[in-house]
């Protein structure tokens, strides 16, 4: 068998309307809108690029079942530049782009293999003339398919690289609905030499022997799907050993930086601590960047970070150093999880009712048994008229159990209401 290399992608989600962005610059938006597009053209290009025998999409082409025609004729015109380099496409269809006979499609070429939805199906790879692969697939019916698809396949006998394209959620992920739900075990009982899955968003491989590979989205579309996002290429030898190298392709990657502010002690310091957290993680010439920066630590701007005058205000300082550019970087979210800086024992000091509500914190500890007992006694602490103003503000939590972030909450609010750093 000869020596050959494919690229293995899902998740195009081709006409994603990156919905819940309103309040970002136009320009930002119409970029966003059309990335999800720039990222298949780029690896179209790759594949190109490297000379790969054919490409598998294991599900999700388009974001929704009424795909339009501008995201169908986009698909026929990339897939037209493959044909130019005598590269074949095998595909499945997902549960955002189910087969459906109601709606119009374009007539790809004879070198892209759809799989029906009907049943599993077998597929020949040919590299050179030569008979290499074969590959398995089925695509959705419908929406929502609940059943595990992975049962149905099955494995020819020839001494040739086999290869299954797979959507759905394989193991225990619980990222996307449970779509066609399986064990590894189920794929890895076939015995195939690779298995393209799609569904989940996030590249990783599940199975090192028969591999079975997550390939991932290749655009990210929210701050949840952070990170690089793009393909896999696979080069097989004649040995059916395999090498995978992961392709990013995402135009906007989506990045979530943590920021330790215990060191900060003024706006001045905030500022430009982000900047330079920001140049940091943001490091790759020509790549946009949609961040969310997620501020923790003990530190005494608690209070002021938490006025969402005061988070826009941080918003829009960022914002000015970062000019919107070919390559941009734009700050989309503040997370707040900072905590106020206080002297707890100054303040148990100062309140009585504190110092017994911290006595009776410690009489749980040491005799858990007296459960019951101990929570009533806490209760009618918890009654207090010091802390009765409070309570609308306090978590219920505090209430029904005491417990440590309990006791700690109460301390914080204390400490706020005196509205000063003890």
């Amino acid at each position: 068998m000869k020596s050959f290399k494919f690229i293995h992608a899902a998740d195009l989600h081709l006409d994603s309307p990156f919905k819940g962005l309103t309040d970002i610059p136009q320009s930002i938006k119409q970029q966003l809108l059309k990335s999800t597009f720039q990222a298949f053209s780029r690896l179209i290009d790759q594949a190109i690029h490297h000379n790969v025998s054919f490409i598998v999409i294991s599900g999700d082409l388009f974001d929704a079942e009424q795909r339009s025609l501008r995201a169908q004729l986009f698909l026929f015109e990339q897939f037209e530049r493959l044909k130019a380099h005598h590269i074949h496409v095998y595909l499945i269809h997902g549960n955002h782009d189910p087969i459906s006979e109601k709606q119009s499609s374009f007539q790809f070429g004879s070198h892209v293999h759809i799989f029906n939805s009907n049943e599993v199906t077998m597929q020949p790879a040919y590299h050179e003339d030569e008979l290499v692969a074969y590959i398995y697939g089925i695509s959705y019916g419908e929406k929502a398919v609940y059943n595990n698809l992975a049962k149905q396949y099955f494995k020819q006998d020839d001494d040739v690289f086999h290869l299954a394209l797979y959507h759905g959620s394989v193991g225990s992920s619980q990222e996307h609905e449970p779509y066609a739900p399986c064990s590894v075990q189920d794929l890895v009982v076939h015995q195939y030499d690779y298995v393209a899955l799609g569904h989940i968003h996030k590249p990783q491989v599940l199975y090192d022997d028969t591999l079975i590979v997550y390939s991932g989205n290749i655009q990210g579309r929210h701050r949840k799907e952070n990170g690089e996002r793009g393909c896999y290429l696979v080069e097989v030898n004649n040995q059916k050993s395999t090498k995978l190298t992961f392709l990013p392709l995402a135009t906007i990657q989506w990045e979530n930086i943590a920021v330790d502010c215990s060191h900060i002690s003024d706006e001045q310091q905030l500022i430009f601590t982000l900047q330079r957290e920001i140049h940091k993680e943001c490091t790759k010439d020509g790549q946009c960047y949609m961040l969310t920066l997620e501020l923790y630590g003990t530190t005494a701007l608690h209070q002021i970070l938490k006025s969402s005058e005061k988070q826009r205000d941080v918003l829009e300082a960022l914002r000015s150093l970062f000019p919107i550019e070919d390559s941009w970087i734009y700050i989309s979210k503040l997370k707040i999880e900072t905590s106020m800086s206080y002297n707890k024992a100054a303040l148990i000091a100062e309140e009585q009712f504190l110092q017994k509500l911290v006595e009776k914190y410690e009489q749980f500890k040491l005799r858990p048994t007296d459960e019951m007992l101990q929570i009533k006694e806490l209760e009618l602490l918890l009654q207090h008229h010091d802390l009765s103003r409070l309570l609308p503000q306090l978590h219920r939590k505090i209430v029904h159990s005491a417990i440590e972030d309990g006791l700690n909450e109460i301390l914080d609010l204390f400490a706020q209401e005196k509205g000063r750093e003890l």
